[in-house]
């Protein structure tokens, strides 16, 4: 509802149209369907526009009629400001609305899309990382396949709405207050209904079970959601379908666990690879890799992946944890004992070479004369000598 301004309704109906006195029926006609397609309420909400297309309307109504035309220019030679009869709704002449109704009514139907639909799936982190397609089911509106979303029987259809000439909505006016408001017959759908479809009620939609293909991006992650256009609800009246969200959970995964685009993960080794170093194979999301670690690897060390996490800028860090053995053979006891002996003495322990790497028989002697029932026999071996037998003992 709204108040005409003064300034408005001073001018005169020819200049409400923005024509000249003298101008014809055609003129007339053609002026009213350029403004009422600017102003309807539907394509244009604001306020003033409502005002000025009431006004219009009313301006139409009195203009585009011979008898109401030629009162109206006599009032005005006599000095009297000639508005009509008051009534509480009123609408333009039938001919201009059943085609201007036409046009906004398709307008307004096309730019209506579907509901969005949103469906939950989980996945592993393996499928997060590196993208996978999955197939969900749920349900959807679908047209009617009785009567392919028209919403009437068969051998029937829809009938323009006699209430509003097809428009889906009223002009209201009270006095000086004029506004617009919604078809009360046809609720604004500016059509009626006389044989609804059996299958649906009208409705013109059915639910049904339906499944898609979808496919998720590398690198989604827990709570994120994939849009997928065009794949949920169906729309009434032929407009375009709503959307399909997928909502992304991600399971636990027992060895790796993400944060943001790094991953982080822990790989056991025994004393002797973390003493010695050497390669070893980490595990990672994208298959093994062969990694050379250095001598003297601690518990809780951490060794970066750089592009072994989410790609492209994801890393995985590695944490290492060492192994102490609780249970030693006779030989592994022996081979500790000789290794607590050559502690005092770690910088010869480090120059010195182990026997086995310089020829097999000096290593199989070596091995012989290590495993000697007496441990105080290897008082003299040095270090790493001992700690290599040592790893081979414990393979």
């Amino acid at each position: 509802m709204c108040i005409r301004d003064s300034s408005w309704t001073q001018r005169t109906l020819y200049d409400v149209l923005g024509l000249s006195k003298g101008a014809t029926t055609a003129e007339i006609k053609m002026a009213y369907y350029k403004l009422a397609q600017q102003l309807h309420p539907d394509k244009n909400p604001s306020t003033e526009a409502k005002e000025k297309f009431a006004e219009v309307s009313r301006a139409y109504e009195t203009l585009g009629e011979d008898r109401t035309r030629k009162e109206y220019d006599l009032s005005q030679e006599q000095g009297h400001g000639f508005w009509g009869a008051s009534t509480n709704e009123f609408d333009p002449p039938a001919e201009i609305s059943i085609d201007f109704a036409e046009y906004m009514n398709a307008s307004k139907d096309a730019s209506k899309r579907g509901p969005r639909v949103t469906v939950n799936v989980t996945i592993t982190l393996k499928e997060a990382v590196l993208g996978t397609a999955k197939k969900v089911t749920f349900l959807r509106q679908e047209y009617c396949r009785v009567c392919k979303g028209s919403k009437s029987a068969p051998g029937t259809g829809p009938s323009r709405c006699t209430h509003c000439n097809g428009r889906g909505t009223v002009i209201h006016r009270h006095g000086a207050m004029i506004g617009s408001k919604t078809c009360r017959v046809c609720s604004g759908k500016g059509m009626t209904i006389k044989c609804p479809c059996p299958e649906c009620r009208g409705k013109g939609l059915e639910v049904k079970e339906v499944s898609e293909n979808v496919t998720l991006p590398a690198g989604v992650d827990s709570g994120q959601e994939v849009i997928v256009p065009s794949l949920g609800h169906r729309a009434e009246n032929g407009g375009l379908p709503g959307d399909l969200a997928v909502k992304v959970e991600v399971e636990e995964d027992k060895y790796f666990r993400r944060k943001g685009a790094d991953l982080y993960s822990e790989h056991n080794l025994d004393v002797t690879q973390a003493v010695l170093g050497g390669f070893v194979y980490i595990k990672t999301i994208y298959g093994d890799v062969a990694v050379h670690l250095e001598k003297g690897v601690q518990p809780d060390d951490l060794y970066m992946l750089e592009h072994y996490g989410v790609r492209p800028q994801g890393r995985q860090f590695v944490k290492f944890l060492v192994g102490i053995p609780t249970r030693l053979t006779y030989r592994q006891r022996a081979v500790y004992k000789s290794l607590a002996l050559c502690d005092n003495d770690p910088v010869e322990a480090e120059e010195q070479k182990p026997n086995y790497e310089k020829s097999g028989n000096q290593n199989q002697e070596g091995r012989s004369n290590l495993f000697n029932k007496d441990p105080g026999k290897h008082a003299g071996g040095s270090y790493f000598s001992n700690l290599k037998e040592l790893s081979l003992i414990h393979i």
